[in-house]
């Protein structure tokens, strides 16, 4: 919601200055043009220093046909308006000339009330072969006078066509950039001469212009018969021939003739490879006055500079920025595809400026490949970052568009001639709305991106859209410039960094509120292993206690032998044995099993403990445990049980009785089988409960008696299998015959083998006991 109401706040106030920005009055202004010599379907188009006047664009504004021989535009302009102007068949080869052959200066007008503009043009074509040089010219051309008329060529060497004097009419009159399409109709050898002759207005005589040649081979100037320039040298081999391209102008000083004879003599051996890439392979050579040139060269050169520093720099500071974000966090991709977007930003900005500085055409056309797969890396991983911050894993279209870009570049390379940027243009289109989807669903789903980064998206697509626009002449450059792209990319770029650099403080922020916490966490962590450790010695206290409840030693009987062992599950077990001797010298055996374990379960085996005692006393063990049970309720433990088993052994007979414990088992010597004695009832703290049973037996010589909690038949093994009451009776089967330690031992080994690694999850408790006639043997557990 916040982020909708930032941008209606932002509409608003760009909606508040357009409609606040101050129009004033206008005024009404018709364009007339009248031209007996132009056919009436000829289109003739307007050039000013006005946006609505194509900012000079030759071809940019047409006038409407109005009749015979006549073309109008009608045009709103504010009122005081300064309007300069000139009118052309939509190149400067072909503008407007005045009866004396020359163009007209710049029509100039101060509009302030509604007016008609007329002007009656009585040729537009310059003489052919001839090139009408004068101040005046000079001035109504803006300090340049090109040399676009068609000049005379001969294709060979020879050094006598530098004479002046040399009869060039029979020549073929060619245009000197020679376009692929014009090299097609050349018998090109790779070395020829061209001749322009000049009318030189006496004004000029013995005055300095300059001369500047823009080339792709090489070049000699001679001005009447006298060589006065040379750039590179020029040979008719190619291994002799240096190729070298300078556009500084270069002062010369005009003969004093009023016809005069410019000749060149040009060699590019590589013009027909040129002509295969979609490169002219000639030249352009323009005159200009020296106050003019000089200054406008410098300027061009300053500006380039500063373009190329800036548009080179910025992006590659930034992207050495997200390749270090990289190196230090590998797992947000965002970076490393940023910073490859980037890199080819700064390609593409250096390689569009460098060829105004470079000497050599080859690598003119070199930079401008650069420039073509610069572009196109751009493209390709500006829409990769969005994904890489949108989703996982890149989607189908991603590849659908490096697809595309590498078929564009493709095209470039092998098929020049049939290569057109409106395609290129329409690429970055396609890219730039689907970047401009990505950043919607971005928005939408709260990721990542924020609408700041939906902004330099949208200038992008404004700006790609602005340049196709500009390139097919639809409408004017904004202030004579007619790259926009860059300026887009630049938003683009300054938007995603900053956004990236949101991305990376907000994660900063995250880290910092992580370490709080964790700081947080480690000082609890330090209380509860402080207060553990307390614990832990009182639960070892408590273990002791525990164990100092058990017998330290087994008692000394003339018929049995007995053995014992507890293995608890926890510090504190809530397994329990004794044994409690009787006034008439029997022996009580008692074998408990509190609920849970830990110090609860310990509370309660202390409690029997200080009961047993009366057992001795006890003439039908079931009345000691209803004492117990409300002894237990008494004391309100709440959710705190024991069972409990009592075996009160006296010469070869025996009393049984328990309370919530497993059954007895009995081995018979003499059978070799072995009994199970299940007496049921309810444990002791439990509901009160009258069904305790009594039972008694007699122990045969041999016989063997195991009194159990339920920690050892109910162990599980890996599969979660239950050892069971079966398996213990095929052990005491198989041991019966032994000693009752080694009894105990095989039913420990049993427990263990069946639980494989896993601890006991449950205290485990066994008292063995076995009726013998021999001298005791006092067994230690």
């Amino acid at each position: 919601m916040m982020r909708f109401c930032r941008i209606l706040l932002f509409l608003t106030f760009l909606g508040s200055l357009i409609a606040c920005r101050p129009t004033g009055e206008t005024v009404s202004v018709t364009f007339v043009v009248e031209s007996d010599s132009l056919p009436q379907q000829t289109r003739v188009y307007l050039s000013g220093n006005q946006a609505a006047l194509g900012r000079w664009h030759p071809s940019m504004v047409p006038l409407a046909p109005a009749g015979a021989s006549r073309w109008e535009k009608r045009m709103e302009f504010p009122v005081g308006t300064r309007l300069e102007y000139k009118f052309t068949l939509g190149d400067w080869r072909r503008e407007a000339l005045q009866s004396n052959g020359l163009e007209f200066p710049n029509l100039e007008a101060v509009v302030r009330r509604d007016t008609t503009l007329f002007l009656k043009v009585r040729s537009w074509e310059k003489p052919r072969g001839t090139l009408r040089l004068s101040r005046e010219r000079l001035a109504n051309k803006a300090g340049m006078v090109e040399t676009q008329i068609p000049w005379f060529y001969h294709g060979g060497d020879d050094p006598q066509w530098a004479n002046p004097a040399f009869p060039d009419s029979t020549w073929q009159q060619v245009s000197t950039p020679l376009r692929p399409q014009e090299m097609d109709s050349l018998d090109w050898s790779g070395i020829a001469w061209f001749r322009l002759h000049l009318d030189v207005d006496s004004l000029l005589w013995g005055n300095p212009v300059t001369l500047t040649m823009v080339q792709a081979g090489a070049s000699e100037v001679y001005l009447n018969g006298k060589r006065v320039l040379a750039f590179g040298e020029v040979s008719k081999v190619p291994e002799t021939e240096k190729r070298f391209l300078d556009r500084t102008p270069v002062v010369v000083r005009v003969d004093s003739l009023a016809s005069q004879v410019l000749a060149v003599r040009y060699s590019n051996h590589t013009a027909l490879g040129n002509r295969a890439q979609n490169w002219v392979g000639g030249f352009m050579l323009e005159f200009g006055d020296p106050a003019v040139s000089i200054p406008r060269h410098v300027a061009n050169t300053r500006h380039n500079t500063f373009m190329q520093a800036i548009t080179t720099i910025f992006p590659l500071t930034l992207a050495l920025v997200h390749l270090v974000l990289f190196a230090f966090s590998p797992s947000i991709r965002a970076n490393v595809y940023y910073a490859i977007c980037l890199l080819g930003f700064a390609g593409l900005g250096f390689a569009s400026y460098q060829g105004f500085f470079e000497t050599d055409f080859g690598r003119i056309m070199f930079f401008n490949k650069l420039f073509f797969i610069s572009i196109t890396t751009t493209m390709v991983f500006g829409a990769y970052t969005l994904y890489a911050e949108n989703q996982d894993r890149l989607p189908k279209m991603a590849w659908v568009i490096a697809g595309l870009a590498f078929l564009l570049v493709a095209w470039f390379f092998f098929l020049p001639r049939h290569f057109s940027f409106s395609y290129a243009y329409a690429v970055m289109g396609v890219v730039g709305i689907e970047m401009v989807r990505q950043i919607y669903t971005m928005v939408r789903s709260g990721r990542g991106a924020s609408w700041f980064s939906g902004l330099g998206l949208l200038a992008l697509v404004v700006a790609i859209g602005w340049q196709e626009l500009i390139d097919n002449n639809i409408v004017p450059a904004p202030g004579g410039q007619r790259v926009i792209y860059i300026y887009g990319l630049m938003s683009l770029a300054l938007t995603m960094t900053v956004n990236l650099a949101r991305e990376v403080s907000g994660t900063r922020k995250r880290l910092v509120a992580k370490l709080e916490e964790a700081r947080d966490m480690e000082i609890e962590r330090r209380l509860l292993e402080l207060d553990n450790q307390r614990k832990t010695a009182e639960l070892e206290e408590a273990r002791q206690i525990q164990l100092a409840l058990l017998p330290t030693s087994l008692p000394e009987l003339t018929d049995f032998r007995l053995a014992a062992r507890m293995q608890t599950a926890t510090e504190v077990g809530g397994d329990y044995y004794d044994f409690i001797p009787t006034t008439d010298g029997g022996l009580i055996a008692v074998v408990g099993d509190a609920t849970g374990h830990g110090m609860r379960a310990g509370i309660m085996v202390t409690l029997i403990k200080t009961l047993l005692p009366e057992v001795a006393t006890t003439f039908f063990l079931p009345d000691f445990f209803q004492k117990c049970t409300r002894v237990i309720k008494s004391l309100k433990l709440r959710n705190l049980f024991m069972g409990l088993t009592l075996v009160r052994l006296n010469g070869e007979r025996f009393t049984a009785s328990a309370a919530g414990m497993p059954s007895l088992l009995i081995f018979r010597r003499e059978s070799g089988e072995v009994e199970e004695l299940v007496l049921k009832g309810m444990p002791l703290g439990g509901p009160f409960f009258k069904g305790y049973r009594e039972v008694r037996g007699v122990l045969a010589k041999g016989d063997v008696m195991v009194l159990r909690s339920d920690g050892l038949d109910e162990s599980f093994n890996p599969d979660l299998e239950e050892l069971g009451d079966e398996a213990l009776k095929d052990c005491l089967r198989e041991n019966g015959h032994r000693s009752p330690e080694e009894i105990l031992n095989a039913m420990v080994r049993l427990g263990e083998n069946w639980r494989g690694q896993k601890g006991a999850a449950d205290d485990i408790t066994l008292v063995v006991i076995k009726k013998e006639t021999l001298p005791p043997n006092i067994l230690n557990s």
